[in-house]
Order: structure tokens, then sequence, then C-alpha cells
């Protein structure tokens, strides 16, 4: 430390002895390898379904756009929709595309389904009978009522593993309307 003083001291470098000392990696060469996280999205198993969701809020509140993707175990996209979702905060954002795909899921009673979403929020709370903010308590009664009816399992992901509704999502905010794609062959073949 007396050796960062001095050179401190005779330097004027403008960081403190401990800000040196933390820093000391840029002096030595001596960097930690950091490992990239790669993951992909992957199919649910044969005859179970998958549904991913995201929502985004450009700005807390601000412009928010939704969107759900329904796939098969081969893949095969059954429904996907992205729209804007109006003035909202993130969670609104997240919460809003969780309860429309439980909504369309429930309809169609194709089978086994496999929740996905980044939003570790919305996932906790449709998990949950008392959490979640007071303004999306109408919203969080329907996910959970709807929970019980098609008894899905829940999966909070890594934000690459949702890259197609996360784009499709903000795609969704930049639009004045709602897009839906439904692959009505498919849905019969259930």
């Amino acid at each position: 430390m007396a050796i960062i003083a001095w050179a401190k001291a005779k330097t004027g470098i403008p960081y403190s002895v401990g800000d040196i000392l933390r820093m000391s990696h840029s002096v030595t060469g001596e960097y930690k390898r950091v490992e990239k996280i790669t993951t992909a999205w992957k199919p649910p198993s044969e005859g179970f379904f998958k549904f991913n969701f995201d929502g985004c809020s450009f700005g807390n509140p601000g412009a928010g756009g939704i969107s759900d993707v329904i796939r098969d175990g081969n893949g095969n996209t059954i429904m996907s929709f992205s729209g804007p979702a109006g003035l909202c905060d993130a969670n609104e954002a997240e919460a809003r595309p969780l309860l429309f795909g439980l909504r369309w899921f429930n309809l169609h009673k194709l089978g086994p389904l496999i929740v996905e979403g980044d939003s570790s929020n919305s996932i906790a709370w449709a998990a949950s009978r008392c959490a979640g903010p007071w303004k999306l308590t109408n919203i969080l009664d329907e996910i959970r009522d709807l929970m019980r009816s098609i008894h899905p399992q829940l999966v909070h992901m890594h934000r690459s593993m949702n890259s197609t509704a996360d784009a499709l999502a903000k795609d969704g905010a930049r639009r004045a309307h709602m897009d839906a794609i439904v692959d009505e062959s498919l849905i019969r073949d259930c």
C-alpha cells in the first residue's frame, strides 16, 4: 500500500488507494475470465405445449408492448400475437400478456402447458395468492383462476431464451394495432 500511496503522490492519480487496489487487474494484467451464458429456447416434450410471454414499457410508465408465442412439442408455432399495451409500467406490461395467453389456452384446451417468461415478478405473482401491486389485483386474480383451471408449469427463464417474445413485444409497442397469427391446422391436430 505504501508503494500505491507513493505512486499516487508522484503521479497525481485522481483515485484513492482503495480504488487503485480494486483496479489492480488493470495494472497487473490479471483479468478473470467471464463465461458468456449462451442459451437457446427449447421445445417442450412431445404432447406438451410451451407458452412464452413478454411485455415491455419504454418508460415507467411509458408506451408498452405485449406478446405471446405458443408452440407444440415439435417447436411449431400454434399462436403468436403482439401489439400495443398503451401507457403502462413494466409490471403491467409483463402481466397482461400472461393473462391473454392463459385465456387463449384455456379456450382451446390443447393439453399440458409450460409457461415461460423472463419476468420474475409475473411468475412469482401468478404462483402466489397474496402478492402483487394493488393496481394489478384484477389481472392477477384472473391469472390465478386460470392457473387453477389449466395447471401449467411456471418457469422463470433468462431473457436470452425468450428472444422471440421479447422482439414481438418491442415491435408491438411501436404499432397502433394488435397482430395475431393462429395456425388452425395445428390446433385441430391436438
